[in-house]
């Protein structure tokens, strides 16, 4: 086909342009110039200023060092360990047919016994003022609101205050800023911020740059001007300079949107586990666990023997199993749904002429 050998045509300048970055990095000292960097991120002089200047004047988000030394690694404190919860949601989306609905759904794994949270949407709440069914991230953000509304439920359980309970994602879902989302985000926090325990979000090999714009941020304007960085992730960093097992130091998150945590006393803080060779995961926590080593190394211990050599959270891993709705599940519902809809007397949904002509209808 003409379209697959121009993109193979193209590919090839793709690769000389991934090739020459990569060679420009290796020279300019790889990874190995960023582990120094990050080394003497502690000796620069004013480094908390230029941050305040650039959280100020720019929209810079990066890892804020505060208590402990930028390139410090932890080892796990095994005998803090405690047994570990796991949370996970899922959803099913609308559709446009004549039927308009979507549930969003969450719950636990591990601990005394199941807890899980559901909510079933409506054409009330899915039709926007235009007439439009809401996009996807409208339910993925419920389903987030769901995962919080299970954290506070295990948290106020007899047995929940003795576990380390943990969220699959980020503390920060919202990436946008509607009215019409103001509600959930809202409760999301507020979730967060009254189950003061042993909590914390995991994100899995993180793509994420926080560390990498510290370091831009320490270098100078000249560091800030090199983008052959760009290519670089916390993960990658991290891989460098954490031996297995260990944790980077804690650091205040440099989202804006913690401004809002900070209104209930429950600002955002990170630090990273190298769970195995390849691996990383980033652990966001509220504030109170973060000025508590104690806590931290709770967190740490259990999070490390739970991914038992493999990377990743069992108790996620299971908490995952048991949110997902499996497709079929959701191809009934949906049939159900048209089958009730035209007992009622309507006519079933008529497929479009595009459709019939791919053979989806």
């Amino acid at each position: 086909m003409d379209y697959v050998n121009e993109i193979l045509k193209e590919l090839d300048g793709a690769v000389e342009a991934a090739h020459k970055r990569s060679e420009n990095f290796k020279h300019a000292g790889g990874m190995e110039h960023l582990v120094e960097l990050l080394r003497s991120v502690d000796k620069v002089d004013g480094i908390q200023d230029r941050i305040a200047d650039s959280i100020a004047t720019q929209s810079w988000v990066g890892a804020i060092p505060k208590h402990e030394p930028v390139s410090a690694s932890f080892e796990a404190r095994n005998e803090y360990q405690k047994p570990i919860v796991g949370i996970d949601g899922s959803q099913i989306y609308p559709n446009s047919g004549p039927v308009i609905w979507a549930y969003a759904y969450a719950t636990s794994w591990g601990g005394d016994e199941q807890i899980w949270s559901g909510q079933f949407f409506g054409e009330d709440q899915l039709l926007d003022d235009n007439g439009y069914v809401e996009n996807s991230y409208f339910i993925d953000e419920w389903r987030g609101v769901h995962e919080a509304r299970v954290l506070r439920k295990v948290f106020n359980t007899l047995w929940g205050r003795n576990y380390v309970i943990l969220m699959d994602g980020s503390m920060f879902p919202w990436q946008r800023n509607r009215q019409r989302d103001s509600r959930a985000a809202e409760e999301f926090r507020e979730s967060i911020a009254k189950s003061r325990g042993l909590i914390a979000a995991v994100t899995s090999s993180p793509a994420s740059r926080y560390l990498i714009h510290l370091l831009r941020l320490a270098a100078g304007e000249e560091g800030k001007s090199k983008d052959f960085v760009k290519h670089v992730r916390d993960r990658d960093l991290v891989n460098k300079f954490l031996p297995v097992g260990h944790r980077s130091a804690v650091f205040l998150h440099g989202n804006p949107q913690n401004i809002l945590y900070q209104r209930h006393k429950a600002e955002i803080w990170m630090f990273y586990i190298r769970t195995s060779r390849d691996d990383v995961l980033r652990i966001e926590v509220p504030g109170w666990v973060a000025m508590d080593q104690d806590a931290v190394d709770a967190i740490h211990a259990s999070i490390l023997i739970d991914t038992r050599g493999l990377g990743y959270p069992v108790c996620l891993s299971y908490a995952h199993d048991q949110a997902v709705i499996r497709k079929g599940v959701v191809e009934d519902l949906q049939k159900q749904a048209i089958y009730r809809y035209t007992n009622k007397g309507h006519m079933p949904p008529k497929h479009s002429a595009k459709d019939k002509g791919k053979g989806i209808a």
